[in-house]
């Protein structure tokens, strides 16, 4: 029941044993996803051992920005995917995540629709080669000025691997079948 009060929500996390059909750990995998999850039960959750938990509370997307911050920095891989994969993390943990040393999770945030025009730049100035073809072939939300801003971008393989992405305006299409470089 995702309107139960703080209240509830606080007995339900301190279960030890299951109410027929949830073990403790089953409970609180259903309050990390709980739409309406309190603040309180955020910051317990997050201390959670269960990485199943946090992962839940991750790609919640009614969590608060200062749970949000926390699990950019989990030890867990798989927490800092599933919130890289949240549509409604801030920007400061976009920030964060992208300078994430794993490879995947940052490869799943290159492909997150609300990612801001700076980052979007960050992305394809990255080091590594497959997060850049990740964010430029992958990302169906490039906006079409950012998309116009690439096609003047000096490195060919920039262009190359945007005129491979499906969601290009007809306008960026027709810039790139125009591009100098025979590739593109």
């Amino acid at each position: 029941n995702p309107n139960i009060c703080q209240e509830v929500q606080l007995i339900l996390f301190e279960c030890k044993s299951g109410f027929s059909r949830f073990s403790g750990n089953g409970i609180k995998q259903n309050l990390a996803k709980n739409i309406y999850i309190t603040n309180l039960v955020q910051s317990k959750l997050l201390k959670d051992e269960e990485i199943l938990v946090k992962k839940y509370l991750a790609g919640n997307i009614y969590i608060n920005e200062i749970t949000q911050l926390e699990l950019s920095q989990d030890h867990a891989i798989e927490v800092r995917k599933e919130l890289a994969s949240n549509p409604s993390i801030i920007e400061e943990v976009r920030l964060k995540l992208f300078q994430d040393q794993e490879y995947d999770v940052r490869k799943i945030l290159a492909q997150h629709p609300y990612i801001s025009e700076e980052m979007q730049l960050k992305f394809i100035k990255d080091f590594d080669n497959n997060i850049r073809k990740s964010f430029l072939i992958c990302n169906s939300y490039i906006n079409k000025k950012m998309q116009l801003i690439l096609t003047q971008n000096e490195n060919p393989e920039v262009r190359w691997l945007l005129a491979q992405n499906d969601s290009l305006s007809g306008e960026v299409r027709l810039k790139l079948s125009n591009d100098s470089d025979a590739n593109v």
